[in-house]
C-alpha cells in the first residue's frame, strides 16, 4: 500500500487515497483560515500579547496591578510580536502560518520515517500526518504554541536520530538547543526529552551511538527552568508555577484516550497486522524502544488533555504516534505479500485509511460554527474609536486596542488564572471587575464561548445597553456606563 502501484486497482485506489482525504483536509483548513475576525477568544488576546511585547510592555506580569497573560513559553509572545509586526491584526494571514508549520512538520515526520520521497509511500505517510488537523479539531490552523513548538522538537530529535550516524558535537548541541527552543515555546515540548531517554533505556543501539546525547536536552531544559526561576522570577511564575497548579480532571483522561483510539481504525489494523505476522517487525529499527516512548506520548497527550481548560491541540503528538506506528507497519510488509491479498482485503485496507484520515471532519465542521466575531468586527473596531471616554472590550482585547491603542485586559486569560477546581469563577475576576468600574464604553461578544458578563449584573451595575445602527444580528453589542437618571447616548453610525 505504501509502495508503487504497480496494478491496475493500485493506480486507481492510491489516487483516491491522497485526492479524498487530502481535499478535505484542504478544504476545511481554507474555510477555518478564511475569517477576517477572531474565531476563538484566546487568538486576539494572544496577539495583544505580541502588540504589548513589540511596544516595549513587559512579557510577563505577576503583579496585582498587571494583568493575566497566558500559559504558553516566553518565545511564543516574541513570534506573535514578530508577526503582529509583519501582519498586523490579520487573522487569515497569521493563521496561515500556522498552517504552513503544521504541513512543515508532517512533511519533517514523513521524511524522518519514509525517506523515500519520490513514492507512493512516502505521498501517503504525509496525507496520514496531515489529517491530524482533522483529527484534533484544526489545530493547524489556529494561533496556538503546538505548531512551532512541534516543529522544533522534529527538527531536534531528527538531528540526534539520524540514521546509522553516531552523534558528535555538533548534531547534540544543535538537537539539544533546537528542543529548549521547543519548551520555550510550549511546555510539554519538553516530552521530546523523555522520548530520547525512553530510546536510551530501552535501545542498546540507540544508547551506544548515542550515549550522553541523547540526555543532553532533558538536561539542558531543566537548566533552563532553574535559570529563569533565578534570573526571571515573572516568566518562571507564568510558564511553570502556573500551569502547574491547573487540576487534572480524571474524567477527561479517560475521554482523551478514547478520542485519539477510537477516531484512528489505521492503528488497530496495524496492531493486528503486527500479530498475525504480516509485518516483519525486524525490519523496524529500534521498534521495541519506540513503542515505549510512543505509549508514553500517549498517555502524556491525554494527560495534558485532562488539564483543566485542556482542547484536542494536546492529542496531537500522541496521534502523530499513532501514525508513525501504521507507517512503520507498513515498510515492514513485503511487497510479495501486498500483492498477493485479495482485492477485498485491500480495499478494506483503504477504508481504513480513508476513515482515518477523514476521522475528524465532523468534529471540525462542528467547532467551525462557533464563533468569537463575525463579519462586523471592522466596524466594532470603528464605533470604539469614535467613543468619546475610555473603551473595554474584555471579551476581545483587540477592538480596544486597534480603535483606542490601549491594550486592554483579556476576561478569558484572566478566567484560565482564577480558575479553581478544574472550573472558571462565576464572576468576573479581580482586575475585570476593576475595568468595568473604570471604563466609560463596554463592547461585549454574545458568541459561542461561556463569559460571565451577565447582563442582568451589568445592569446592576450602572450599565446601559445601547443601539447602534446595524448592528441587530451581530454578536457585538455596545454598553454605557450611566450615572442615575442619565440616558444612554447613541454615537453617529459609522461605516465599515
Amino acid at each position: 500500500m505504501f509502495r508503487e502501484a504497480e496494478s491496475r486497482g493500485g493506480r486507481i485506489i492510491l489516487p483516491l487515497l491522497v485526492v479524498l482525504p487530502l481535499g478535505l483536509n484542504l478544504l476545511v483548513t481554507f474555510l477555518r483560515v478564511e475569517p477576517a475576525w477572531p474565531l476563538t477568544p484566546w487568538e486576539p488576546a494572544l496577539l495583544a500579547e505580541g502588540w504589548r511585547l513589540a511596544h516595549g510592555l513587559p512579557l510577563y506580569e505577576t503583579s496585582t496591578q498587571g494583568h493575566a497573560t497566558h500559559l504558553y513559553g516566553p518565545l511564543f509572545t516574541v513570534l506573535l510580536a514578530g508577526l503582529q509586526s509583519l501582519f498586523g491584526f490579520n487573522y487569515p494571514a497569521i493563521r496561515l502560518v500556522f498552517v504552513f508549520l503544521g504541513v512543515v512538520t508532517s512533511f519533517c515526520l514523513a521524511a524522518m520515517v519514509s525517506p523515500e520521497i519520490r513514492s507512493w509511500r512516502f505521498l501517503l505517510a504525509v496525507v496520514l500526518l496531515l489529517s491530524c488537523n482533522l483529527q484534533t479539531g484544526l489545530s493547524f490552523a489556529v494561533s496556538w504554541a503546538d505548531m512551532p513548538a512541534l516543529l522544533c522538537a522534529i527538527l531536534g530529535l531528527f538531528a540526534l536520530l539520524q540514521r546509522g550516524k553516531e552523534i558528535g558535537w555538533v548534531r547534540g548541541l544543535l538537537g539539544g538547543g533546537l528542543l529548549v527552543i521547543a519548551f520555550l515555546f510550549k511546555q510539554t515540548a519538553a516530552l521530546a526529552g523523555l522520548i530520547l531517554v525512553a530510546l536510551w533505556i530501552f535501545s542498546p543501539e540507540l544508547r551506544r551511538r548515542g550515549g550522553f546525547w541523547l540526555w543532553l536536552p532533558l538536561v539542558m531544559t531543566w537548566a533552563t527552568v532553574l535559570s529563569l526561576a533565578v534570573l526571571a522570577p515573572a516568566v518562571f511564575h507564568q510558564i511553570v508555577r502556573v500551569p502547574s497548579s491547573i487540576e487534572i480532571v480524571g474524567g477527561r483522561w479517560w475521554e482523551g484516550m478514547a478520542y485519539m483510539l477510537r477516531g484512528h481504525p489505521l492503528f488497530w489494523v496495524c496492531v493486528g497486522l503486527a500479530i498475525a505476522g504480516f509485518a516483519d517487525v525486524r525490519k523496524v529499527e529500534n521498534l521495541s524502544a519506540w513503542i515505549y516512548a510512543g505509549v508514553g506520548v500517549v498517555l502524556v497527550s491525554a494527560w495534558t488533555y485532562a488539564k483543566a481548560g485542556g482542547y484536542y491541540n494536546s492529542l496531537i503528538p500522541g496521534v502523530l504516534f499513532l501514525s508513525l506506528f501504521c507507517i512503520s507497519m507498513f515498510d515492514a510488509i513485503p511487497q510479495s505479500q501486498i500483492k498477493a491479498w485479495s482485492g477485498l482485503a485491500k480495499i478494506s485496507l483503504a477504508v481504513a485509511f480513508v476513515v482515518t484520515t477523514m476521522a475528524g471532519a465532523l468534529e471540525a465542521l462542528r467547532l467551525m460554527g462557533m464563533r468569537h466575531g463575525d463579519g462586523y468586527y471592522a466596524r466594532a473596531i470603528g464605533v470604539a474609536r469614535e467613543l468619546g471616554g475610555s473603551v473595554i472590550c474584555p471579551e476581545d482585547p483587540s477592538i480596544p486596542l486597534l480603535g483606542k491603542g490601549t491594550p486592554g485586559k483579556s476576561l478569558y486569560f484572566e478566567l484560565d488564572f482564577a480558575s479553581l477546581g478544574g472550573g472558571w469563577p462565576t464572576e468576573p475576576p479581580a482586575r475585570i471587575q476593576a475595568d468595568l468600574q473604570a471604563a466609560d464604553w463596554l463592547i461585549r461578544i454574545q458568541g459561542s464561548y461561556p463569559t460571565v458578563l451577565a447582563t442582568e449584573s451589568l445592569g446592576q451595575s450602572g450599565w446601559v445597553q445601547v443601539g447602534i445602527p446595524g448592528f441587530d444580528q451581530s454578536v457585538y453589542s455596545f454598553w454605557r456606563k450611566t450615572k442615575p437618571g442619565e440616558p444612554g447616548a447613541v454615537p453617529a453610525p459609522t461605516r465599515p
